[in-house]
């Protein structure tokens, strides 16, 4: 075998060891004696077959020790990877100041779970979801929508000034997701729209924050007749861009599950070089590995991860 795939076992072997269990028992379950396993944890070169025993063991023992696996994905709680918390603090900081803020990314990095994570454990924050279809005459009745209210008059300028008044009165965190959604070419009067709301409202302890793409900063930092978006970059407090999660987080999400450590090798490395640590397509990996090992013996091991990717379009 490899030597980086011997060291892994060795390292199983230790493991075991400082956890307290007897080398003679892992003998035992080895099927060699206490004096190999001791030659192996100790450095020594073995035969492929006992490596092959060790391997075998790996996974059992990764079976019996998981008895309180996650059997879905939503048993998993919310999960505080280093963007999650990156994104819920720069809410508050925004918050904390009245201010306006941008939180960017890459599809699929978990941008829209944290804000409604932060929304859900607040008391005057508001969701709203921007789709591409939204005049700004729906994009003021989604606001009032959002805060409980409905607007009682029809002119947009109207249900304007409507809403600076209720604003005015019950101060809110006003987030807008999928903001790219309502940037059309050469139009900024939607998002203008929002930016003279929040001007307006600030100073009575409104909040605004847009979530989007990374390609939401090249529009902000237009400058042309068409699209000058001055007004608005020049007021943005913070920025913050997604960043992934890291391998170490992979691992802990993964440990959450019945998943043999070269399954979640697997999946870490398909996750990292296919999407960047995207936390989406690892939560649909991991649904669709769990559904297939539900079938076998609920374990999720390298064959069941195969089968699950072959099935994706990664």
């Amino acid at each position: 075998m490899e030597n980086v795939k011997a060291n892994e076992l060795k390292g199983f072997v230790i493991s075991l060891i400082n956890k307290g269990v007897p080398q003679t028992e892992i003998g035992k379950k080895l099927g060699y004696s206490r004096s190999q396993v001791s030659k192996f944890a100790d450095g020594g070169k073995v035969s492929d077959d006992f490596l092959t025993a060790v391997e075998r063991l790996r996974e059992e023992y990764a079976y019996k020790e998981v008895t309180e696996a996650k059997k879905t994905i939503k048993d998993l709680d919310f999960v505080y990877t280093r963007d999650a918390k990156n994104i819920i603090g720069v809410c508050k900081a925004t918050a904390n100041i009245n201010g306006f803020s941008a939180i960017l990314g890459n599809a699929g990095t978990g941008k829209t779970e944290a804000v409604k994570h932060f929304v859900k454990n607040s008391d005057n924050a508001i969701y709203i979801r921007c789709n591409c279809l939204m005049s700004t005459r729906d994009i003021l009745k989604a606001i009032a929508r959002a805060c409980g209210t409905s607007l009682q008059v029809n002119t947009k300028s109207e249900m304007f000034e409507e809403l600076v008044e209720y604003l005015i009165n019950y101060p809110k965190i006003l987030i807008f997701d999928e903001i790219d959604q309502i940037i059309p070419i050469k139009n900024i009067n939607k998002i203008e729209t929002i930016r003279n709301l929040h001007d307006i409202v600030k100073e009575y302890g409104n909040s605004l924050i847009m979530v989007g793409s990374l390609a939401v900063e090249h529009h902000f930092k237009k400058r042309n007749m068409n699209e000058n978006y001055g007004q608005i970059d020049s007021r943005i407090d913070y920025v913050y861009k997604t960043q992934g999660l890291s391998e170490v987080e992979l691992m802990k999400i993964l440990s959450e599950f019945n998943v043999v450590d070269s399954a979640k090798a697997d999946i870490t490395k398909l996750i990292m070089r296919t999407t960047k640590g995207g936390i989406r397509w690892l939560t649909k990996i991991i649904n669709k590995c769990l559904d297939i090992a539900e079938s076998e013996d609920g374990v999720i091991n390298k064959s069941v991860v195969k089968s699950a990717t072959t099935m994706m379009m990664m």
